[in-house]
């Protein structure tokens, strides 16, 4: 019963850390850095129109 025990928390740990490998070698071929700079460039365009004057007057008519 020992045996099957050892056994279980080798293959537990054997996964947990095959899956954060996998998970490092997945992540690190994807552009998060380009993603990254969308979004920001996103935020810099909505900061940008939220700047602008308000040129139009009040609603009439209502």
């Amino acid at each position: 019963m020992m045996i099957q025990k050892w056994f279980l928390a080798v293959v537990i740990t054997v996964s947990g850390i095959s899956g954060a490998t996998l998970n490092n070698f997945v992540s690190a071929g994807t552009d998060c850095a380009k993603v990254a700079e969308r979004v920001k460039r996103s935020d810099a365009t909505t900061q940008k129109f939220q700047e602008r004057p308000n040129t139009r007057g009040p609603s009439q008519g209502f």
